[in-house]
């Protein structure tokens, strides 16, 4: 009985503080390849320094600088300040901005409060003052540091001298809610004030708080602080941000770092240590955090962290050091102001992750030229690049391992064409451009091999792929030089040139493409003398040439790829899609639809459901070789190919990795859906006193509000098609 006891105590324990949130410690994964522009209106300068972003119920944006007000419509900007006309701002200094349940704009200003008026484009004083404030010595009573409603028609202010107070807006009247420290040194710009359901308000800023105002018997205090850092309590009296995890957690951060605060409990346990500004939840649950070093998007229950940081080498990082807001506008997007400006988050397409090529960074691919891929051991795929070696890509850990002639001896050049894996001796084989040679690499020592066909000179030893004929022997194929050669693997050393096999020996020594059958049959394309078919058992060959009259001519010039379907039908590519038919032993070529008539298709792939993969000109297609039908990606996939820089790689979970011109992305097709013709329209979500109560309105046949929730409005969205 005794030992039933102490399980179902160990039990509670256990439902109690996962109740409470005991999340894991934080894993932070920076994240170099988010993709963000810089927010650049004419006007927005104005603006100084942004520190809030809110968008109101008919779509405007509004942003709170230090030194004004701007309203962004999706086409123009405007700005507005405190001059001398009737109706403009009390002050320019913008410290808060709430919309009411009605979706009234408030604004909260060095001056006072004001409301927007839409039908005037004006603004309407309901506290504070009409005359100008001093610069160095503002009215504290009337500072307004922070705004929150606690209903549709009460409105709580924070003001710098250390009064918590409130108005209701439908009769102006303003009462005290309690006396508290006052803000230090107010050029710091951040402020906290929220409500919980029960009444309660936690608040703080610079330099003072966090305080809990009990609502029940309108007492306050401090929360736990003790400097120097004690467990359970905060270091320093600062707050910068408050948000509600559950009824009885809070997310509190300053100065200091990022806390949660058990109020059954009043105990804090840190999460963060670095300066944070400004925390919110988006429509998927997850928390956005603005710190003094970038931004990072949270995972609460798993610990899981995705930090965004500003690289002075990236045009295309976030824009600034220090996030003073984060915001999610209604479309999702994702908006970030900072010491530069405001940036916008470019929404990544969910399915797809781009790696490409930065400066500075040690953790990014070696080149964003991608020409091959070939793998050696689970999870990580050796890519060949253009213009700077070759580099390891561990893409479960996102890690890169970069191999270039600097850095290991015997790697004769930094232009790889091709790769193949040897999966026998756990090799990896490379062939270089420019008459270096090709090579072999040993991971188990680190450690290149250079080999040339004819080492006196650059005419004769460059590569454009390889094939396996047996464990022992590779088929090397040649851009000039000899043609189709045999290497011999274990003497390391060349053999049997078998080019003399095919008609037009001079042009079928331009190989592009080698590839070997079920049938164990040798493909070879070539660039100016059509396709070859060589029967490796027998080495009998037969010709598919560009200029040969009859049912078997070819009209491609050059050939790019060749592939197998999963079927084992031969598709070869140039200008135009081709499929081999043994039954009159000649090559088809297709009629592809508008606007793929004359689309260049530099790889091909095998793709499941009966269908191809193709790198194109136009970018990624897909042919469905049933109905004859293509399925355009280029809108999706925002990678560029050319026919030296395109390679596709399949991993065994159905997704792939493709490689361009500017970048490599991991694809899961599962993920992207198929283009449309028209865009699908979606319910998107349900919001009231502007807070989503709901997300995803498809997830619902029926919804029930509470009586109070009787104003309400739909968002919808589209997928372009």
């Amino acid at each position: 009985m005794k030992s039933r006891i102490v399980v179902l105590l160990f039990l509670l324990m256990a439902v109690s503080l996962y109740s409470s949130g005991d999340y894991p410690e934080f894993s932070v994964r920076v994240d170099p390849f988010a993709r963000f522009e810089s927010f650049l209106p004419t006007q927005v300068s104005r603006l100084g320094t942004v520190y809030h972003i809110v968008q109101d119920r008919t779509g405007y944006l509004w942003f709170g600088g230090i030194r004004g007000l701007g309203r962004f419509d999706g086409f123009q900007f405007k700005v507005y300040l405190n001059d001398d006309r009737h109706g403009s701002l009390p002050d320019h200094e913008i410290n808060a901005l709430a919309l009411s349940p009605h979706g009234e704009l408030y604004i909260g200003t060095r001056a006072g409060i004001c409301r927007y008026n839409p039908a005037i484009d004006s603004f309407e004083i309901i506290y504070g003052s009409t005359e100008t404030i001093d610069e160095l010595n503002p009215v504290d009573s009337i500072y307004i540091r922070a705004l929150a409603f606690s209903n549709d028609s009460i409105l709580l202010y924070d003001a710098l001298g250390g009064t918590l107070g409130k108005i209701n807006i439908r009769t102006g009247s303003r009462s005290v809610i309690t006396e508290h420290a006052r803000v230090r040194q107010h050029y710091y710009y951040y402020h906290a004030l929220y409500q919980m359901p029960d009444g309660d308000i936690f608040f703080g800023g610079r330099g003072m708080g966090p305080f809990h105002y009990r609502a029940q018997d309108s007492s306050l205090r401090l929360l736990p602080v003790a400097l120097p850092e004690r467990h359970g309590f905060k270091r320093e009296t600062d707050v910068s941000m408050i948000l509600a995890d559950n009824d009885s957690l809070l997310w509190v951060g300053g100065l200091e770092g990022l806390y949660l605060y058990d109020m059954k409990s009043d105990f804090f346990r840190k999460f963060y240590t670095g300066t944070v500004y400004r925390m919110i939840r988006d429509r998927n649950n997850k928390l956005w955090l603005g710190t003094g070093s970038g931004a990072c998007q949270i995972d609460a229950p798993s610990g899981n962290v995705q930090f965004y940081r500003m690289n002075n080498n990236d045009a295309q990082s976030i824009g600034g050091e220090k996030i003073f807001c984060v915001y999610q506008d209604n479309n999702g997007t994702m908006w970030f102001s900072h010491e530069n400006g405001v940036s916008v988050m470019k929404q990544p397409l969910e399915g797809v992750q781009y790696y490409f090529h930065i400066p500075g960074m040690e953790q990014s691919p070696a080149s964003s030229r991608i020409t091959s891929f070939a793998q050696l051991e689970p999870d990580k795929v050796y890519v060949g690049t253009r213009d700077e070696g070759l580099f390891l890509f561990d893409y479960v850990q996102t890690t890169f391992k970069k191999f270039n002639p600097d850095s290991h001896e015997n790697m004769t050049s930094r232009n790889i064409r091709c790769l193949i894996a040897d999966t026998v001796n756990g090799h990896l084989f490379l062939g270089y451009w420019s008459g270096r040679g090709f090579g072999r690499y040993r991971p188990e020592s680190d450690r290149f091999d250079a080999y040339r066909f004819r080492p006196q000179d650059l005419t004769h030893d460059w590569y454009n792929d390889f094939a396996f004929r047996d464990n022992k022997t590779l088929l090397v194929g040649f851009w000039g030089g000899p043609g189709l050669t045999e290497f011999d693997i274990r003497k390391e050393r060349f053999g049997r040139q078998l080019n003399e096999c095919f008609d037009k020996q001079a042009d079928a020594r331009l190989m592009t493409s080698l590839h070997i059958d079920h049938k164990n049959q040798l493909w070879v394309g070539t660039t100016s003398g059509g396709i070859h078919r060589m029967v490796l058992h027998s080495e009998e060959c037969f010709a598919y040439l560009t200029d040969k009259e009859g049912s078997a001519a070819l009209r491609s010039r050059p050939v790019y790829d060749i592939t197998s379907d999963l079927n084992g039908r031969i598709w070869a590519s140039g200008v135009g899609l081709y499929v081999y038919d043994d039954s009159v032993d000649a090559f088809t070529s297709l009629k592809l639809r508008e606007p793929f008539s004359n689309t260049e298709v530099y790889q091909l792939a095998a793709g499941a459901d009966n269908t191809l993969w193709m790198l194109t000109d136009h970018g990624l297609l897909r042919y469905h070789i049933d109905n004859e039908w293509i399925t355009d990606y280029s809108f999706l996939i925002n990678l560029k190919f050319k026919h030296d820089l395109s390679a596709f790689f399949p991993l065994p979970d159905g997704r792939f990795i493709i490689g361009g011109l500017n970048g490599l992305a991991v694809v899961d097709p599962d993920k992207l859906g198929l283009q449309q013709s028209f865009p699908k329209i979606f319910l998107a979500g349900l919001e009231t006193s502007n807070e989503m109560v709901i997300h995803n309105l498809n997830d619902f046949d029926e919804i029930s509000l509470p009586y109070h929730q009787n104003f309400f409005y739909y968002l919808f969205w589209s997928r372009p098609a």
